[in-house]
């Protein structure tokens, strides 16, 4: 080979590398979200120690996230039975029913998360969007920690009134609405889907807008709703529960009275 087109070659392959490595990063983003705290579960493991996690239960139709909430967060499905993070790697764990299926109402979207895995044999989630152009709900500052979460671009459904159904699981869901065009969020009021709150974040800069709860203590009503004037994710998580026995935490995600869809024991070595 002479050495003009070994050179030639070597640009290419370098020419083509740094377009790969840019494509990945343009197909992927961080949310980077103001989660309530009580929403998942955080450990920070003493020095020179590392967290293992080991799934002990898990339903198919629930996402278990991991992430180290870094800048650049290790954040992975959590799908394998064990799991050793690195030495002195934090670790915020977080279950999520995945969104599975979007159906009509009139102009209505419905979309319905954690297929069959609530109490009774209820998905886990149901959540209604309307466009009617009513106010925005008021909102203050978020005073939450901010947890970050690693999603491809695949990993995101965009509802704006016309999607259409998907085939695919383990998406995420955005929603568009601006100030010309609100967007209000309804849930039901049903015990049976009692610890799956669904958080509202500004899609730009992660803030917390607001939750639905469908066993609010403190709001009796049959419904609850929130009406946004921006993009926004609409994410549900399954309240954790945490008890812990000489060093070695079990956490478990129950919906209802109560229908388990995790549990992960997680302990230090």
């Amino acid at each position: 080979m002479k050495i003009v087109d070994f050179i030639s070659s070597g640009i290419k392959f370098f020419i083509g590398f740094f377009l790969m490595l840019l494509t990945i990063g343009l197909n992927a983003q961080t949310m980077k979200l103001k989660v309530p705290t009580d929403l998942y579960y955080g450990r920070i493991p003493g020095q020179n120690k590392r967290i293992k996690l080991s799934i002990t239960n898990k339903k198919q139709e629930v996402m278990m996230i991991v992430t180290d909430n870094k800048n650049n967060p290790d954040s992975k499905r959590l799908t394998v039975s064990s799991q050793l993070r690195g030495q002195g790697s934090p670790t915020f764990l977080m279950m999520i029913p995945k969104l599975y299926r979007i159906g009509n109402d009139g102009s209505d979207r419905i979309y319905n998360f954690g297929r069959g895995c609530a109490e009774g044999g209820e998905d886990d989630a149901s959540l209604r969007l309307t466009y009617q152009n009513d106010n925005p709900s008021p909102n203050g500052p978020s005073s939450q920690p901010t947890v970050r979460i690693l999603a491809e671009d695949n990993e995101i459904h965009t509802g704006n009134g016309s999607d259409q159904s998907i085939g695919a699981i383990e998406k995420f869901l955005r929603i568009e609405a601006s100030r010309t065009k609100t967007a209000t969020l309804q849930i039901n009021r049903k015990p049976e889907r009692g610890q799956v709150i669904i958080a509202v974040f500004d899609a730009k800069n992660g803030n917390l807008l607001g939750t639905l709860d469908p066993k609010n203590p403190s709001d009796s009503a049959p419904n609850q709703s929130l009406t946004v004037d921006r993009q926004v994710f609409v994410i549900p998580f399954i309240r954790p529960k945490v008890s812990s026995d000489n060093g070695i935490d079990t956490v478990v995600f129950e919906v209802g009275d109560p229908e388990e869809n995790g549990r992960v024991r997680v302990e230090e070595e």
